[in-house]
């Protein structure tokens, strides 16, 4: 009889200090802060370009980085009005650094100094569509855009198409110069090129679209539009003087015969 009441007793206080003992806590998760982006991480982020001088002689320029924060374009643009002008060429480009982006460009239309622009591809998949969809990116209200000098041959040619003065002036629609210089634009006297009665200046490459001031009162029905060097003083016109006609490879006067119609 006693064995059996210490044995139950035993039994119970068994019971008693398992209940008030502490449960051994299972190991939780430790939570990984997240990091918040940094400054810098922002910058390596945001859209960007960067492109070097280069020789484009083989009518292909290279764009050592494209930044896009989605699919886009790298656009070639040529100079305007010291700004960017017309579109010569483009590729694709995906989001997230892009190197050594090679871009096809026209030679043709190609200036001394050439714009990479990153263009959005916010149309058609895969099309590009400029003017259009695929407008210009933007980084605090800036067109993401760097200007780089580009060296490649170039033929001295001019075209220019009948047309009336406006205010007293013409335009030339396409000037391609080896080196600066100066379109010209000279009266007929004799059936030739005379007297000058305007001129303006050219660069290097490219030029479209060149409005030249030219005296009405001396103007005759037909004028020629003549490049010259500009060989003396940089940016003075010294003609008669050291400001003279180009010739091609031929011996001929570079120039472009053009219609003045009534206005």
């Amino acid at each position: 009889m006693n064995t059996m009441k210490m044995s139950l007793l035993g039994g119970a206080l068994a019971l008693i200090a398992a209940g008030c003992a502490t449960p051994t806590a299972e190991p939780s998760a430790v939570p990984v802060p997240t990091e918040e982006p940094t400054e810098e991480m922002a910058e390596a982020m945001a859209p960007a370009v960067k492109v070097s001088d280069q020789d484009a002689s083989g009518g292909t320029v290279t764009i050592d980085e494209v930044v896009s924060d989605g699919p886009g374009w790298l656009v070639i643009h040529i100079t305007r009005d010291g700004g960017p002008g017309p579109v010569i060429g483009q590729s694709a480009v995906e989001a997230g650094s892009n190197m050594g982006v090679t871009v096809d460009i026209d030679l043709d239309k190609a200036t001394g100094q050439l714009f990479a622009m990153l263009h959005l591809d916010a149309g058609a998949v895969g099309e590009y569509e400029f003017p259009g969809d695929d407008a210009p990116v933007f980084v605090d209200d800036v067109i993401v855009n760097v200007p780089f000098e580009a060296t490649f041959p170039v033929d001295d040619s001019v075209t220019a198409e009948d047309q009336a003065a406006v205010d007293g002036t013409v335009t030339i629609a396409f000037v391609s110069a080896a080196a600066p210089g100066w379109i010209v634009i000279h009266a007929q006297a004799d059936g030739a090129p005379g007297p000058v009665i305007g001129s303006a200046p050219i660069f290097v490459g490219y030029n479209a679209d060149v409005a030249v001031e030219i005296d009405m009162g001396a103007a005759t029905d037909t004028l020629y539009a003549m490049m010259h060097l500009d060989l003396g003083a940089a940016g003075v016109y010294e003609f008669p003087g050291d400001d003279v006609p180009v010739f091609d490879a031929d011996g001929n006067v570079v120039l472009a015969p053009f219609a003045l119609l009534a206005e």
